[in-house]
Parts: structure tokens; C-alpha cells; sequence
């Protein structure tokens, strides 16, 4: 296997099975993000591939409390997608479910 195939297993393995960030497999093979992004997107299956790794994610963040709005917490673009919140459709419902919050898809 020559040097650019197995940095391709790398980043591929890195990212779909251990779950690591592109910014995080950047650091560790000493490369940028964007090109480990290069690398993914150079893949024919990673759309999917993508998708399949958002399904099992948990996600963990900090709420940011602001002086002059209120908290607010980032959530992945691709997360929204995958319940069918995008662009065309922005209306979602948000309960909370004992020590969790539920975001769905809201039909009209």
C-alpha cells in the first residue's frame, strides 16, 4: 500500500469507526482539515456512510449563556437533516423528557 492509500485508511477508519472529528484527525496525522474533508468527500459512499455514523452519534455541548438573549446550544446541521428539519421545513417541537430534550420533526 503506498503512503497516499494508506493515509486515505486512516482518515477513513479514524472518522466511520473510532469517530473522530476532522479537525481531531487533522491533529493526529499532522494534516489539514480540509484536506481529511478532501479525503472523505472523495469517497463515493461517504453521504451515506455519514449518515449511518449520525444515527448512533451523541452529541455533548455547553449551553452558552449570552447578557442579552438567551442560552443557546449548537446542534450538528446534519442531525436536523437526518429528522427532516431543513431549510424549506424550520418548524420543529422541543419537549422535554425527563432529563432530556426530544427535538421532532413538527407536521403540518
Amino acid at each position: 500500500m503506498n503512503k497516499k492509500e494508506e493515509l486515505k485508511s486512516r482518515v477513513n477508519f479514524s472518522y466511520y469507526e473510532e469517530n473522530l472529528t476532522q479537525k481531531e484527525i487533522g491533529s493526529l496525522l499532522n494534516i489539514s482539515r480540509q484536506r481529511v474533508n478532501a479525503i472523505l468527500n472523495a469517497n463515493s459512499n461517504h453521504k451515506l456512510r455519514k449518515s449511518r455514523r449520525i444515527e448512533k452519534k451523541t452529541i455533548s455541548r455547553k449551553v452558552q449563556f449570552h447578557k442579552n438573549t438567551g442560552p443557546t446550544v449548537a446542534i450538528p446541521k446534519d442531525m436536523l437533516e437526518r429528522i427532516g428539519i431543513n431549510e424549506e421545513n424550520k418548524d420543529a417541537e422541543i419537549k422535554i423528557d425527563g432529563q432530556s430534550i426530544v427535538i421532532k420533526r413538527k407536521n403540518k
